[in-house]
This record gives C-alpha cells, sequence and structure tokens, in this order.
C-alpha cells in the first residue's frame, strides 16, 4: 500500500509539472503573439470586455455617428471636429450579468453651429441607441486643434510681432517659424474671468475657444497669453498685457 501511495504521489506530481509547463508555455506563446504584432492587436475588428475599442470599432462608431446626422457628414471639414470617439462605460448592473453589448460614444463639435454632438452606438446592432445635441459643453481641445490655434495666433499679424519681439529679448535669436515656440494650450471659458474680457472673448463658452500658453525650448514662458476663437478662426483677445 505503502509503494503504491508513493507511485500515485510521484504521478501526481508528474501530472502537475507537465499541466504547469503546458500553461506556461500557452501563456509565453500568447504574449509572444502580441508582442510580436501589437499593431494587429490593436487594429481588430472586435474587442472584449472592458477593451478599449479598437480601431476598427473607432471608425464604425463614428461613421454611425456621423450618418445619424444629415448635416455632419463632413466631419472631416474644418468646420467640424471629432473630439473623442471611446468605449461607453455600461451600468455597474449590466456588468454584473455578464454580457453586455459592445457601444461606443462619439462627440464631434460642430463649429459652425457651436453645438456638440454626442452618439452611444450599438456596435452589434450598428443602430444610434442615443443621440444628443447640446451648447456650452466643451470637451479637452484634440491635438489638431491646438496646432490650429497656435497657426491662427501666429497668422496674427500684430501678435506674431509682439511674439517675435518678446522671443529676441529672451532668446537673443529672431522668431522665423512655430517650430521655434513650445505650446500648452486649454479650453478658455469666458465666465472663468468674464470682468477682465472684451466683447468677442465674453462669446467663449458658447464659441470654442483656445488659451494658449506660450515659451521656448528652454521653458522661458511668455507673459502674454492669446486667446483664439476657433468657431471664428481668430484671436479675439491677449491676456496679460
Amino acid at each position: 500500500m505503502r509503494r503504491f501511495l508513493h507511485r500515485y504521489n510521484q504521478l501526481n506530481k508528474w501530472a502537475i509539472t507537465c499541466v504547469m509547463g503546458l500553461l506556461i508555455g500557452l501563456l509565453l506563446a500568447g504574449m509572444s503573439a502580441r508582442a510580436s504584432s501589437p499593431t494587429a492587436f490593436l487594429l481588430g475588428a472586435t474587442g472584449v470586455g472592458f477593451d478599449a475599442l479598437t480601431q476598427q470599432e473607432q471608425d464604425r462608431v463614428l461613421a454611425a455617428a456621423l450618418s445619424a446626422n444629415a448635416t455632419m457628414v463632413h466631419a472631416a471639414d474644418a468646420a467640424q471636429e471629432v473630439l473623442l470617439v471611446e468605449r461607453h462605460q455600461e451600468t455597474k448592473d449590466a456588468y454584473q450579468s455578464g454580457h453586455w453589448a459592445r457601444r461606443g460614444d462619439a462627440y464631434i463639435y460642430d463649429y459652425a453651429t457651436d453645438t456638440l454632438t454626442y452618439a452611444l452606438i450599438n456596435l452589434e446592432t450598428g443602430q444610434v441607441d442615443a443621440k444628443e445635441e447640446t451648447q456650452f459643453v466643451q470637451l479637452p481641445l484634440t491635438e489638431g486643434e491646438i496646432d490650429r490655434a497656435l497657426d491662427i495666433a501666429y497668422a496674427d499679424e500684430a501678435l506674431r510681432t509682439k511674439l517675435a519681439a518678446l522671443f529676441l529679448a529672451v532668446s537673443g535669436e529672431p522668431l522665423a517659424d512655430l517650430s521655434q515656440l513650445n505650446v500648452k494650450a486649454f479650453v478658455f471659458r469666458a465666465d472663468s474671468m468674464p470682468e477682465d474680457l472684451n466683447g468677442a472673448a465674453r462669446q467663449c463658452g458658447l464659441h470654442r475657444c483656445a488659451q494658449l500658453l506660450i515659451f521656448t525650448h528652454d521653458d522661458v514662458a511668455f507673459e502674454m497669453q492669446p486667446i483664439v476663437d476657433l468657431s471664428f478662426g481668430q484671436v479675439v483677445q491677449v491676456l496679460g498685457q
């Protein structure tokens, strides 16, 4: 009996070792596949569970959101900006049920009407589960908007002259182009400092505006901060001067 139990324990340990080796091998193989082709993983047609939307899912969400609003079929135009496309956060009850449809949120801003359109897209059915249009709601600026705001500011002749003078004073070099400047930008709302604004800047909040913090590559900040109205495409005020 003892010999039998000893032999049984040896076989049991051997079996456990084999199973563990197999599991580790499968895990490493999966990690290797993802590491060798991360793009394929991220661009997969469909994510699962709590995964962020894949690029294809984002494209489908955006296409469905645009088709749901005939006035926004040209969202690639300068008059509109795709602010955000992301996986929709479901309710706690939905998560506890163990199954929920993959859905995506799309936020698109129309500069012509200063309207933010939100659409909730069901990726399983392709249907629009919810849609809302609102004003005075300003999501964070996109990288494209930041670049555009800086271009608008630099195209303003009076502002460019002042920037060039400040840049020469702090760096000892002439300002030739935008590559010599660093910029941080934030959504600007008039209600943050209404007493110090002119009439045009008071529209910020209804209009989509950017406040620019401009500094050199050596982190020397300029005192003046341009306010750019992205809805109108112009500098409406310069703070700090």
